[in-house]
């Protein structure tokens, strides 16, 4: 039986602990890093209270999640794991109350390294920004005037259903590759007609090796859905199979499998991945973006790739931005040497289990978010004498990109009574954030805001830079050194 969530608090007292918010429930990428998330937060003792996001998202919400803590929000600082438009939902629908008189810190996740102008309409809800790898931390940094940290969520080996191959189309007896995506994701991010053709590429039909393309919502990109049926169609080898199962089953066919490829061309982070390595499988993957945070050239297998311009009708990406193309002829290969030298495979898929079990851990998190718990709790007292003066003070920040300033002020000021966003900032498209001339940049965690200048490395004894602090205006938390959990892009740390 799935426990009843809590409800949302008003005006209530908060003591030291986390409220999580997040799409707990849903089945998609960003609802299993809020899972994660709570999974770490247990690990390192910190009270906690889960509030459930139902709205916003597309996908199916059956996740059997039931985790929600000890009870009702009361905590001083939230952790809210929805990405900027669904943040703005979540402020101006019922979460407005969880915000006032907390210190706010957003989880938000992006793929590409060109974080667009729509994306910073939630910077005014948020008192820092959390993001899933260094490779999202190099764009996101740059475009926020709030500090940006780097907190990796940890990998678990999932709970698994087993399952039945033949379910799929693969003889029990044979050797399958899998890929498993997520249509809402964005079909040309993901890749997996490049999947098709490297298998098409390695193999001749009936050679012997099988591939499984499991995806969800492919009914409504049916378009999309078509051209990987299409690419797929004459080998009798490859299985496309669409729609919902379980999670459990979904893990169980991860770990049914005997190798997981993804040549995606930009990845936040990389999850199913991540689960196939926690399950000793061989991973063969495109070397570039936030899968390298977990992945290695002694712990898989990287394929070399190119940087390419992102076309047009691959929203929200920016067209003309920046990801890979992996090298067709190389995976082929990759994937040729895993079927034909088992044991090697099976070697590189134990190295893997051992990194993720050692260094990826929810106990391999749960430093850095005491730590930084302690670090907020230091700085920040649980909020203004009067809340609704730091709500007031972030709506101030927002200005229409139509002009009418006056008027949407006007709205906002009306709702804060009611200690709930203003329902006008609830269209991400209508607003910009305002940058004041004149006005000093805080720190980006390890990074600076200015194009051109060289990135900043923290060590265990450097000392951070002072923050600017506006009269009257309480300012974002600078991380520890000790608590930045940034490490050299493509190293494991």
């Amino acid at each position: 039986m799935v426990a009843e969530p809590p409800l949302l608090p008003g005006r209530c007292p908060v003591k030291r602990g986390l409220n999580i918010v997040g799409f707990v429930r849903a089945e998609l990428g960003i609802g299993e890093a809020a899972r994660l998330l709570v999974a770490a937060v247990k690990a390192a003792g910190i009270p906690y209270a889960v509030v459930p996001v139902e709205k916003f998202a597309p996908s199916r919400h059956e996740h059997p999640f039931s985790d929600f803590g000890t009870g009702e929000p009361t905590y001083d600082v939230n952790i809210i794991v929805l990405n900027p438009p669904e943040l703005v939902g979540f402020a101006g629908d019922d979460g407005g109350a969880l915000l006032n008189g907390r210190y706010t810190i957003g989880n938000w996740w992006w793929e590409v390294t060109q974080f667009p102008d729509s994306m910073r309409i939630a910077t005014h809800l948020v008192d820092e920004v959390w993001v899933g790898s260094t490779h999202v931390a190099d764009a996101v940094a740059p475009a926020l005037l709030k500090p940006v940290l780097t907190f990796r969520v940890p990998i678990t080996r999932p709970s698994v259903q087993p399952v039945d191959r033949t379910r799929f189309g693969v003889p029990s007896d044979r050797f399958f590759f899998l890929f498993t995506f997520d249509f809402h994701s964005i079909f040309q991010r993901k890749n997996p007609l490049a999947v098709v053709e490297a298998f098409q590429t390695a193999f001749t039909p009936g050679e012997g090796p099988h591939l499984v393309v499991k995806s969800i919502n492919g009914v409504n990109r049916p378009q999309e859905l078509g051209q990987l049926e299409e690419a797929a169609a004459e080998r009798p080898d490859i299985h496309v199979a669409d729609g919902y199962v379980t999670a459990d089953e979904q893990h169980g066919l991860i770990a049914a499998s005997d190798a997981y490829v993804s040549l995606h061309r930009a990845e936040g982070l990389g999850l199913t991945m991540a689960e196939a390595m926690a399950f000793a499988k061989p991973v063969i993957a495109t070397g570039y973006s936030g899968n390298l945070e977990f992945m290695s050239s002694a712990n898989s297998h990287l394929v070399p790739y190119e940087l390419t311009t992102i076309p047009a009708g691959c929203d929200p990406y920016p067209e003309g931005g920046e990801w890979a193309e992996p090298d067709l002829e190389a995976a082929a290969a990759l994937m040729r040497r895993v079927y034909e030298h088992p044991a090697d495979a099976r070697e590189l898929g134990e190295r893997a289990r051992l990194d993720i079990e050692r260094l990826h851990s929810p106990r391999a998190r749960a430093q850095f978010l005491a730590t930084r718990l302690d670090s907020i709790e230091r700085e920040w007292s649980g909020g203004d004498a009067d809340p609704a003066a730091r709500w007031r003070a972030r709506v101030q920040r927002l200005v229409p990109a139509s002009g009418e300033r006056s008027k949407a002020r006007a709205a906002a000021r009306r709702r804060l009574g009611h200690a709930h966003a203003p329902a006008t900032l609830a269209e991400p498209q209508s607003f910009a954030l305002e940058r004041r001339s004149g006005a000093p940049k805080p720190w980006h965690g390890a990074r600076n805001a200015d194009a051109g200048r060289e990135r900043a490395e923290l060590s265990g004894t450097e000392t951070l830079p002072p923050l600017p602090r506006a009269p009257g205006a309480r300012q974002p938390v600078p991380p520890d050194a000790a608590t930045d959990e940034l490490v050299p892009k493509g190293k494991v740390p």
